[in-house]
C-alpha cells in the first residue's frame, strides 16, 4: 500500500488445458522405448533449463546418495542447454559417475509425452520460482512432484508430493526414496496419488477455471 498499490488484490491461477495434459499409457511406453529405459526402472526427471537457478547440482547430489538405495533408476533431464555440449553439466555428471543414470535429451517440444514418461518430477530450484507451471503440468498428467520450497512450489504441490528447504541434497533423497517405496511396495496408494495430483489441477488450474476467473473479474470491474 506504502508502495502505491491498491487495497484490493484478486488472484487468478494460471490454467492448464487438462485435456493435453493428462495420462496416456501409449505415450508413457512409446517415450521410455526412446529413452531406453526398462518397464520397471523408476524414472525421475527434471524439465528445466540449464540455470543457476534450477540448481541441477543439488539434484545431482540427491541422485548420487541415492545410488546404493535404489536399483534400477534413472534421471531423465530436458531443458534449453541440457546436452553432451554443455561442459559445466557435463563435468558435473562425471565427476560423480553418474552417466548411466543420468540422460541428456535437450530442448523438447511435447512436455506432455515427457511427463508420462516420468514417475516422478523433480523440481530442484535455488530460488527465482513464481508459480512453476512445471510442476502444475506434470501433477495434470498424474506424475507426482517433489520440489524445493520456492515461489508456488508448496501451494501447487500440497500434500500430495514432497515439499524440500532448497540446496538440501540430503532431504532431496530421502523424498525420492520415499517416492519410490510408495510406488514399489504400495502400487494402489501410489495410483490414488496419481489420480489425485491430476483431480487437484483440474479442479484448481484448469484453463476453464482462469478463464472464468477474468470473466468474473471483468464483468464485475
Amino acid at each position: 500500500k506504502n508502495a502505491g498499490y491498491a487495497d484490493k488484490f484478486i488472484l487468478i491461477p494460471n490454467g492448464f488445458d487438462t485435456n493435453k495434459f493428462s495420462w496416456d499409457e501409449y505415450e508413457r511406453k512409446k517415450i521410455r522405448e526412446e529413452w531406453l529405459v526398462k518397464k520397471n526402472d523408476f524414472v525421475i526427471g527434471m524439465v528445466a533449463r540449464f540455470d543457476p537457478q534450477k540448481d541441477h547440482e543439488n539434484l545431482l547430489n540427491s541422485i548420487l546418495l541415492l545410488q546404493k538405495k535404489i536399483p534400477n533408476f534413472k534421471c531423465i533431464l530436458i531443458g534449453k542447454n541440457i546436452s553432451q555440449s554443455n561442459p559445466d553439466l557435463v563435468n558435473m555428471i562425471n565427476k560423480n559417475n553418474l552417466n548411466n543414470i543420468v540422460l541428456l535429451f535437450g530442448q523438447q517440444m511435447n512436455i506432455a509425452k515427457i511427463m508420462n514418461g516420468l514417475d516422478l518430477h523433480v523440481l530442484s530450484s535455488l530460488y527465482g520460482e513464481g508459480f512453476p507451471n512445471v510442476l502444475a503440468e506434470s501433477m495434470s498428467c498424474g506424475t507426482p512432484c517433489i520440489a524445493t520450497n520456492v515461489g508456488d512450489a508448496a501451494e501447487i504441490v500440497g500434500e500430495l508430493g514432497w515439499i524440500v528447504e532448497p540446496s538440501d541434497s540430503l532431504s532431496l533423497s530421502d523424498s525420492i526414496f520415499k517416492a519410490y517405496t510408495i510406488k514399489k511396495t504400495d502400487p494402489d496408494s501410489w495410483t490414488f496419488l496419481r489420480k489425485k495430483c491430476q483431480l487437484k489441477v483440474k479442479d484448481k488450474y484448469d484453463l476453464r477455471t482462469m478463464y472464468k476467473g477474468y470473466s468474473s473479474l471483468w464483468s464485475n470491474f
